[in-house]
Formats: C-alpha cells, structure tokens, sequence
C-alpha cells in the first residue's frame, strides 16, 4: 500500500475494530434494542456501516470499467465536514440495514472480506487516478475514498460510544 494512504488505512481499521469490540460487550438484548439518538439497534448500525462498505467495493469496480468523468469536490469537502461535525444524514434506501440483521460474528465475517478487497485494490491504487465513482461525489482518489471512509466510521463511532 502507498505510504501516504497508510495512517488512513491504520485509522478505519482502528475504528472498525472499536465498533465492533463495543457491540460485542452488549448484552444480548442490547443488541436489537433502539439506541438513544438513533433509530437502529447496534446490529442494524453495524450491517449499515457493512453495507456502505461493499457498496465501495461495488463503485471501485465501476471505476474499473469507467471512462471517468468528474469529482464533486465541494460536494465531497461538505459531506465529510458534515459527518465530522455529526450532523445526521439520512442514509439512502440502499444503504439503510435490514429490520433483522445477521448476527455480530456473521458481520464481522462480512466487513473482514469487504476489507480485505478494498485493501487488495489500495495496494494496485496508482497516484491519484480515479479509485472510485462515486454517485454523488464522482470519481474519488484512494485517499478520498478512505477520508469518506473514515469520516462514515467516526460519525456512528459516536453513536455507538466506541
């Protein structure tokens, strides 16, 4: 992996790793129980988080096929500040969690293989060609697809307390 993309690698790992240790210390009603300020349970935030990230993988292999086109970087710089800030953003309808999600370990079995190809295509990532197309930002570097990332992570860290 490209030495300048490594401390945002390290940091989505980082808070992958904290989410998912917070929800594995729930008690087991806890984990399908509402959360205060939120309208899913651990497990659904989890799937979501899930989800967001294999709909990543799903946009890098449009990127491969791609002939381009253009990043939004406004609309880029606004959604990551906004997360940052934690001011909520109803998620689309793909990347809303099911009303009965999978179980913790089967998530975490799922985010580890969705991890591992995004982290297959940062080692073939090549300067700062496109990465990534995005279908509101447009096309995204390596790094700004981790930024967005780690933005995404810090904002439901919050939520969960992790």
């Amino acid at each position: 992996m490209r030495e300048d993309l490594r401390e945002l690698w390290d940091s989505i790992e980082s808070r992958k790793w904290r989410i998912l240790e917070t929800v594995a210390r729930l008690p087991e009603d806890a984990l399908t129980r509402k959360m205060p300020r939120s309208d899913w349970t651990p497990l659904q935030l989890v799937e979501h988080l899930v989800v967001a990230e294999e709909q990543q993988l799903r946009e890098i292999e449009a990127a491969e096929k791609s002939e381009g086109g253009r990043h939004k970087a406004m609309v880029f710089r606004s959604a990551v500040w906004v997360l940052r800030k934690g001011i909520r953003v109803p998620p689309s309808a793909t990347m809303r969690p099911s009303a009965s999600p999978a179980s913790l370990p089967e998530l975490g079995t799922r985010w580890e293989k969705a991890r591992e190809r995004l982290r297959q295509a940062l080692e073939e990532a090549k300067d700062l060609r496109p990465l990534s197309v995005h279908a509101q930002f447009g096309t995204m570097t390596a790094d700004q697809v981790l930024t967005l990332t780690d933005a995404h992570l810090q904002y439901h860290q919050r939520q969960i307390g992790a």
